[in-house]
């Protein structure tokens, strides 16, 4: 289903289909950055205080940590749901979007449910459709092949969507480096009692100047995203070890009481963790 590194989900596709019914806006937020393809149903998703209308077909794409949440399903959906960290690419030979911010923000002209009727938005949902073959088969170099695919995406997005516009200035370079440096140390020592010292040492920086680029790159603090991180561990390790409970595996994961970890997972994700086992897929990607 996915691609895992060191525990970390560095890129998912999914197939999820959620029954009709309505349910209250919950801060529905991640660092991943998510395209979704709807193949059939209506409904409603609600975008940083707006309200869009689902109908099939329809495309969808929020940047790292933009609110969205899916409101009502007037009939049963049944859509594609990808996810993955920038480090995806940040692996590959050619650095793609490397130093700059795309997977962070968007320009003001963008519009997060593309165009309808648009040969771009279709071909954009068929782009969705293969990397799903790829990520479900994995063949041999399927992970290229899906990062190839990701790319011609987002090309599109910049070329046809004003997904990137000349108003969105990118951030310092220099910062994009702090931040990424940052990202992978805490990939590396999750589940360890890790600092704002040692990680702003690590990026090159004062912890009060580290803190306020990764506030101002990512949209939350450095903390918000550590917690995103090992809640995220748990639910791959869940998967994984279905014969731990769930205490087991947050001990694990860096967190240090049953307290602590409930608390952290319900502001991650908007439920509790008896609520994940109930609806798995469409708990986490709605």
């Amino acid at each position: 289903m996915s691609e895992k590194q060191r525990g970390e989900f560095l890129l998912s596709a999914v197939e999820v289909k959620v029954g009709k019914g309505k349910r209250d806006f919950r801060e529905h937020r991640h660092s991943r950055f998510e395209i979704v393809h709807f193949r059939s149903g209506e409904g409603v998703y609600a975008v940083n205080g707006h309200n869009y209308s689902i109908k099939p077909n329809d495309v969808f794409v929020f940047s790292s940590n933009e609110q969205h949440c899916i409101t009502e399903m007037a009939t049963e959906l049944n859509f594609v749901n990808i996810q993955f960290e920038p480090s995806f690419f940040w692996g590959s030979k050619t650095e793609s979007f490397s130093d700059s911010d795309i997977f962070f923000n968007h320009s003001s002209e963008f519009n997060c449910r593309l165009e309808r009727n648009n040969v771009y938005t279709d071909r954009i949902a068929q782009t969705i459709e293969k990397i799903l073959t790829e990520v479900t088969e994995k063949q041999a170099e399927y992970k290229m092949m899906a990062r190839s695919l990701l790319t011609d995406i987002m090309v599109v997005l910049i070329r046809e969507f004003k997904y990137n516009s000349n108003e969105n200035e990118k951030k310092n370079s220099s910062n994009i480096k702090a931040v990424k440096k940052a990202m992978e140390y805490i990939r590396l020592h999750l589940t360890e009692n890790i600092t704002l010292q040692e990680i702003a040492e690590n990026s090159g920086m004062s912890r009060s100047r580290f803190s306020t680029v990764f506030k101002e790159t990512m949209g939350i603090t450095l903390w918000d995203y550590i917690c995103e991180k090992r809640v995220e561990l748990v639910i791959n390790k869940l998967e994984q070890h279905q014969d731990k409970s769930m205490l087991e595996i947050a001990l694990e994961c860096g967190f240090n009481n049953t307290a602590n970890f409930n608390k952290v997972f319900k502001k991650q994700t908007g439920g509790t963790p008896k609520d994940y086992k109930l609806h798995k897929n469409a708990f986490l990607y709605t």
